[in-house]
């Protein structure tokens, strides 16, 4: 079972610096039902972004290339994510829309897509 989610920024949570509507109602209305985490190659800018846009408080783990000392092209990023968010890797649904990055994750065990628009995504994880 999913336990947490572990969102890209560029390109998913944020699309053309713009925050996504449609991913940060989905982050407010399942805060309660699952963890939620940040993996990104941006800097520690987000930080204060997700403040200004309101999201801080939904976010149990960001991890930025600021502070991870790995690529998020490696699975040991993965698996010291999981370890953080202490659940399992196979616990954790990655949504990035970057293919590299989506097969490091699935070999740390991680459940990834392949993130395309929002209406997808959630076709795929409402119920």
């Amino acid at each position: 079972m999913i336990k947490a989610i572990l969102f890209d920024v560029q390109g998913v949570l944020y699309v053309n610096g713009q925050l996504n509507p449609t991913l940060a109602g989905f982050i407010r209305e399942r805060y309660e039902e699952y963890q939620f985490a940040l993996a990104t190659s941006s800097g520690a800018w987000i930080r204060e972004r997700l403040k200004k846009d309101g999201l801080a408080t939904y976010f149990d783990l960001i991890v930025t290339a600021d502070d991870a000392g790995l690529s998020k092209s490696d699975p040991k990023l993965y698996e010291g994510i999981a370890k953080r968010l202490g659940v399992g890797p196979a616990e954790i649904l990655f949504v990035d829309d970057t293919e590299q990055f989506i097969v490091a994750a699935r070999e740390a065990g991680l459940h990834a897509v392949h993130y395309t628009d929002p209406e997808s995504f959630l076709a795929q994880h409402e119920h």
